[in-house]
Order: C-alpha cells, then structure tokens, then sequence
C-alpha cells in the first residue's frame, strides 16, 4: 500500500455471518502480527490520520487484538498502514476462495487495472475482483507487473501463455505476492493471441484445441504454489464448440491438475477473421450448456460469464445451480451496479454500503498518493489511467440520477392521472 493513501477504512464486517456469504476464515494465534510498542509506534510515524486520535486507536485495536477473524484483521491492517511496505503486506492474511464466492468482475484488457480494482473495492466488499490478463512471459521478467493495494482482496490473478515451466514460474510470483488465486486463460479470442507465426506460442482460446497440453500448464501451475489454481474457458472453438467438446476440455484439463474451479464463457470462440470484440456478440450465447456442465461435474465450482448485463440476470444464473456467475462490460460501464452486490448477493443490510460521496473522496485521495507515488515525470500519466475510472462512476451515477428523476416524474403524472 503506498503511504499516503485514502484514509477511508473499509466498513467493519458485521457481527453475523452474511447470509450466502463467503465463510469465515479462522486465524491462528500464530499468523497474527507482532505487536507494536508505544515507542516503535512513535518513531514510526502513522501514515493515516484517522488513527492519529489515540481514541480512535483503541477503538480499532481490540478488534485486531481478538483475532474475530481475518477480515475485521484486515481492516485494521488498511487503516494503520504502516510506512514499512513489507510489514503491511505480512499483515494481510491470505483469502482462501472458496464456496461463497458469487460474484466476480470479469478480467478485461485495459479496464481491470489496479486502479479498477481499488475503485471496485471501495463498492463492495465482497465481489471477487480479477486482474486483467498479463502474459507470464511478461511476469517473469517484470514482478512489478504483479504489484496491488491490499485493500482489493479477495482478488485472482489470470494468467496467460502456453509453456508450463513459464508458467509455473509466474504463478508462483503471483502466489508469493499475495494473490488469492491463479487462472489460466483459455478463453481470449485474440488474433494477438490466437494468430501468432510459431503457432507453439498461441495461447488463450487455441489451448481449448490442445486439451491435455492445457491440463499440463495447470497441473504445472498448481504445483508451483500454495493457492487455488483454476481456467476460464469457452464453450468450445470454431466447429469443435458442441457441449462434448467443452466435457471433454474439463475433463483434460481438471484430471490431474487438481483444478477445482472452472469459469466458462458461455459462447464459442470463433479464431476464423472475427476481432475480440466481436467475439463478444456471436455465436449466440449458451447458458443451458454451462448449468448442464454443473449438473455433470457437481465437485467443481463452476462460474458463468458472458452476456450477463445485470444483478438480477446474474441472481437468475445463481438460481439455476451455478456457483458463481462473472460480470463484465456491465459493471465496466456503469461500476455503481457494485454498490449494491453485498446487499443483494451476501446478505448485508441495506444500510452498510458506503455513500458514494465517500466513495468518490476516498478513490479521490487514493489518485492523489498515486500520483505522488509515480514521480514528477509519471505523475501526470498515473492521474489520467486513475481518474478515467472515476470519470465513468461520475457519467454513471448521472445517469442513475436522471434515470431517478424519470421514474419520479412518470409516478407523478400517473398519480395525477389517476
């Protein structure tokens, strides 16, 4: 976390377990931190003035002290925000995915970088957040690729690429930085990624043609480290995307990988001429193909994306016997739908979403420590890919507001008409 960063602590985590909420996590004794003494304290100084009132110090403290479980740990961690780096990340315990995890932010290019993710997390608590998909090649040779806040647990880091030693090797970087879970793309439709003049570079949706070489990357992967290893794939690839194919695909690759969680796209990658954007709108979707793959294969989770526009959609999607369901392009235009995921998905009362005034002052202060972090000569660049995303929260929550003020106009004239 970068000192100086928003002093806005993330809402303390209710008495009770949420209804249809992630489970809680117990902590030992012996992960939880050293304490700090007073003149440790003092010599150190803290970086946010929240906790600069020893009064508002004690009442966060005995939370931390009791141990009540990782998240209230958490929460303390994010608001003391010691200057030493590599303390505060020995103080986050590790997110464990698990059953629970309904709702997840899509990874996409450009969209779902570090600044996203902080701005999804001040929304919702709970919404399991994706890293877009960055190359293992790439990780291997620069870690600070793998840089995030901590505030963004729970957070899964997608990789890509085709050979499995690279692979192995980047996923372990993951791990060691702290990320809750590493996937494997085999979904991306990218001629960038599917076209390439040594066809054994190919990755993403090609891998779907090469099922067991595939298995051999996650089997790879998974051993290399200490978390959730899972895939996000299609249905299937040009004219081998019947739902046997897909069978077969999962059963390549979760054999013996270990791979308990898969997250399907429910449309077919066509690699024939068509762009990634494309790819987005045909061939049509197949959600029946993903609820069938759950009945198949009831010990995997199985996650659904694609074409899912809405919360209520996706509750829809949850109520067929799914276990998560993935959204995208919707949250991406309007990030204000988050807002509302804990009280509709995890059973938090309706009152315990922060205002979005505070939403918009803290990732404000958050820009801010960003930019000062970035230098003088990147400052400027930083504050633009930071504040775009709070550009389109602003453009979303007018139009919500429009939108308001149409359905309170309309219920007017239908009073007077009446």
């Amino acid at each position: 976390m970068v000192k100086g960063a928003c002093s806005c602590s993330l809402p303390a985590p209710s008495a009770s377990k949420p209804a249809g909420g992630p489970p809680e996590r117990a902590v030992s004794k012996a992960q939880a931190p050293p304490a700090v003494s007073a003149s440790a304290a003092k010599a150190r100084p803290l970086s946010f003035p929240i906790l600069a009132d020893p009064a508002l110090r004690s009442a966060h403290g005995p939370r931390y002290a009791t141990g009540r479980t990782g998240l209230a740990r958490l929460i303390f961690c994010r608001t003391i925000c010691y200057d030493d780096v590599a303390l505060a990340r020995d103080r986050r315990p590790r997110v464990f995915l698990m059953d629970g995890q309904l709702l997840h932010v899509a990874p996409m290019l450009a969209v779902t970088d570090r600044h996203f993710r902080y701005l999804a997390r001040l929304l919702s608590r709970h919404a399991v957040l994706w890293t877009e998909m960055v190359h293992a090649d790439a990780v291997t040779h620069n870690a600070a690729l793998l840089h995030f806040d901590r505030q963004e647990h729970p957070v899964v880091l997608q990789l890509g690429g085709s050979d499995p030693s690279v692979l192995a090797v980047a996923a372990a970087a993951g791990a060691a930085h702290g990320y809750d879970e590493i996937n494997l793309n085999c979904g991306c439709p990218s001629a960038k990624v599917c076209h390439k003049r040594d066809e054994s570079l190919c990755f993403g949706a090609r891998l779907m043609l090469e099922p067991e070489h595939a298995g051999e990357c996650l089997r790879r992967m998974a051993e290399a480290v200490d978390v959730p290893v899972s895939v996000k794939c299609r249905l299937g690839v040009d004219q081998r995307a019947e739902y046997e194919d897909l069978r077969e695909f999962v059963e390549a690759v979760t054999r013996d990988s270990g791979v308990r969680h898969v997250v399907v796209h429910a449309r077919a990658a066509l690699l024939g001429g068509l762009s990634t954007q494309a790819n987005r709108r045909v061939p049509p979707l197949r959600h029946e193909a993903v609820y069938r793959l759950k009945e198949e294969f009831p010990g995997l989770r199985v996650t659904l994306n694609g074409g899912v526009d809405s919360l209520q959609a996706a509750k829809e999607h949850l109520a067929a016997g799914v276990d998560g369901v993935m959204m995208g392009r919707a949250l991406q235009k309007n990030p204000l739908l988050l807002s509302t995921v804990d009280q509709l998905f995890y059973g938090e009362p309706a009152g315990a979403a922060r205002p979005l005034a505070q939403v918009f002052q803290c990732y404000g202060r958050y820009v801010d420590a960003q930019a000062a972090a970035a230098g003088e000569a990147h400052a400027a660049r930083t504050r633009a890919k930071a504040e775009r995303h709070l550009g389109i929260a602003a453009v979303a929550k007018a139009r919500q507001r429009c939108e308001w003020r149409r359905q309170a106009e309309t219920s007017c004239e239908g009073a007077e008409e009446n």
